[in-house]
């Protein structure tokens, strides 16, 4: 071999060089076609740049630049190449290694802190291994110099290395990964980066705050998503010292239950903490996994609250420090008021369908006896399956009517219920279970005719619940579609007439009449 270039220079080293060439761009072709590996543009300029070397350096020592004592310029060239090719070597490394090794193969997450890491530490063992081979220097010397150097250089940059050591220190026992929501100190938010010396998170507000690592090391870090994404939340609410504390804990617990987002298991908590000077203080706990909603689940549990608690004439009393002035209403304005919303509710009573038969006086007793309840964004007035023996009525806002789908969970919106809209007909007149679910979609405000307020117009008037039970039997003819179906006369008259019986036998049983 050395024979042949020593008498043939030109030749053999262009051969040579020509073949180094075309290995290395067949080895860049086979990485990115078959490997998915890309190189870049720069991989190429280096296969020219390292033919061109090998070509120097052979004809330096065997050819025709034998004689030109490009000594140092060879070194400086075979330097130039073996450090670019310990660069696309870890290049290749982390893709093998990291990538389909660690993530896809162990299923292990490597962040990128001790990726560079690894890869500094290699390029640092490859420019020692230059210094001592190709340029032929001790490392002794070098190596006291630059202790000194880094002495200094330590000295100068402690905060910056402690950020960098802060930030390993994370790699190696991390408490937290890129996707989890922390809390470090009173920050919160989604960790997006870590780097050598710091980590960022992004809040709620989706502002990008860049922590130190050293800050981070110092600081208590929750993760919210570690071990598990269950987390609790507390909620403290003061009620008015009249209310029952097991009445109040009940309304609470609930309200939490059927808020979206807070998990039934575990169950809600609550308990009383505290006797205050114009209230008592309860506390809700509980737990949710959604931690980047939190806000939006404790706003809605508050807003169910308030609801449900004014339903249930329980009032959350105003601190005794706030002092309110307002002119009191008079006598005859409140009963002014008063009578403007009982005929309000007399003329959409008037409306329904079912109540058509009754007299003026009758539908008179009903408005002034019918309760008037207030409902929120999102909440129940009646469940699917649930017993009732009311009617309800609605005076403002919309609702939606809600179907869960028989043997499977699916709930299905079969109506919108807004302003003069009633609904509950059946539990009022026969006792049956609510037939299906009905959700407020805005504010909403209904008026509840309960059984005892139809019980009198039924005993001093029996007769007339035969004709309540042929208005209950045609609307459920229309519920359950009977007309837009098609069927024939015949048949809508023989199921009107079997729903007329039905019904009628179950007035009489649930009224005792």
């Amino acid at each position: 071999m050395i024979t042949w270039l020593e008498n043939s220079p030109i030749f053999a080293t262009s051969l040579i060089s020509i073949f180094l060439l075309f290995a290395l761009l067949a080895l860049g072709w086979i990485l990115r076609t078959r490997l998915k590996i890309s190189l870049g543009l720069l991989y190429n300029i280096y296969s020219l740049f390292a033919a061109v070397g090998i070509w120097i350096l052979l004809n330096h020592k065997y050819g025709l630049l034998k004689s030109l004592g490009l000594h140092s310029f060879a070194k400086w060239y075979a330097a130039i190449i073996i450090f670019f090719a310990v660069i696309f070597l870890i290049k290749v490394f982390s893709v093998f290694f990291w990538d389909y090794y660690l993530f896809q193969y162990r299923k292990t997450h490597v962040p990128g802190l001790l990726r560079s890491v690894v890869s500094v530490l290699i390029l640092i063992i490859a420019i020692l291994v230059i210094v001592r081979y190709v340029f032929d220097k001790q490392l002794s010397g070098l190596l006291v110099a630059s202790s000194v150097t880094a002495g200094l250089l330590a000295f100068a940059l402690q905060d910056f290395l402690s950020g960098i050591i802060a930030g390993i220190a994370l790699n190696i026992e991390p408490p937290f990964q890129v996707g989890d929501w922390v809390q470090v100190g009173d920050k919160d938010g989604e960790v997006v980066d870590i780097n050598w010396r710091a980590t960022t998170i992004r809040g709620r507000d989706f502002n990008y705050r860049v922590i130190p690592n050293s800050i981070i090391s110092k600081e208590q870090i929750i993760n919210f998503y570690r071990p598990t994404r269950l987390h609790a939340l507390l909620l403290y609410v003061g009620v008015e010292y009249g209310a029952p504390p097991n009445r109040v804990k009940e309304i609470l617990i609930n309200c939490a239950l059927e808020t979206k987002g807070v998990a039934s298991t575990p169950r809600p908590l609550a308990r009383l903490v505290n006797y205050g000077d114009f209230s008592i203080t309860y506390q809700l706990k509980y737990f949710i996994e959604d931690r980047p909603m939190a806000e939006d689940i404790q706003s809605d549990v508050m807003t169910r609250i308030w609801y449900n608690l004014r339903r249930n004439n329980i009032r959350i009393p105003f601190p005794i420090r706030d002092v309110f002035i307002h002119e009191e209403v008079g006598k005859e304005q409140a009963i002014e008021e008063m009578n403007r919303r009982r005929v309000r509710i007399e003329e959409l009573l008037r409306r329904v369908s079912i109540f058509e038969p009754l007299q003026d006086r009758e539908i008179q007793a009903i408005a002034s006896s019918g309760r008037i309840w207030h409902f929120g964004r999102g909440e129940h007035i009646v469940k699917q399956g649930e017993a009732g023996s009311s009617l309800f009525l609605v005076l403002g806002g919309s609702a939606a009517v809600d179907i869960k789908v028989p043997g499977d969970e699916r709930v299905v919106t079969v109506a919108h219920l807004n302003t003069g809209d009633f609904f509950g007909e059946k539990s009022l007149l026969t006792g049956e279970s609510r037939s299906a679910s009905v959700v407020a979609e805005t504010d909403l405000e209904v008026v509840e005719v309960d059984k005892a307020n139809i019980v009198p117009i039924l005993e001093n008037n029996p007769g007339i619940m035969e004709d309540l039970s042929k208005r209950l039997a045609e609307r459920q003819l229309i519920n359950e579609g009977f007309f837009k179906e098609g069927k024939k006369a015949e048949e809508v008259a023989v199921m009107r007439t079997n729903y007329t019986e039905r019904f009628l036998q179950s007035m009489k049983t649930f009224f005792g009449l």
